[in-house]
């Protein structure tokens, strides 16, 4: 995603008139990536696989789903901050269903 926005980016100087509607490229693929085929296929597979571990509970609470932070940063942020900033958005389905108490 990064690089798409990268390269738009490195040839806006020379874009002209109608060659700016290039920039539905790198927005198309983001609005994939965020809404679509990225984080909530894969959220939704792995919280279907893994989502009864302890451990893949603590990683998805400590890592980021989109921006490569440190576990130790991204964990201690408050909520507003990773949505905001980070793009953690509450349709990523972050939070793992609970366990039956009855089993």
């Amino acid at each position: 995603m990064l690089l798409w926005w990268g390269i738009f980016v490195a040839a806006s100087p020379v874009l002209e008139g109608a060659e700016y509607l290039l920039i539905f490229g790198p927005l198309f693929l983001t609005l994939l990536l965020l809404f679509v085929s990225g984080i909530p296929l894969l959220d939704a597979s792995a919280d279907k696989k893994h989502g009864h571990l302890g451990a893949y509970k603590f990683y998805k609470k400590t890592t980021s789903p989109l921006i490569l932070l440190p576990r130790g940063v991204y964990g201690n942020l408050p909520g507003w901050c990773k949505t905001i900033f980070l793009y953690e958005l509450p349709l990523y389905n972050r939070n793992l269903p609970q366990e039956d108490a009855v089993k």
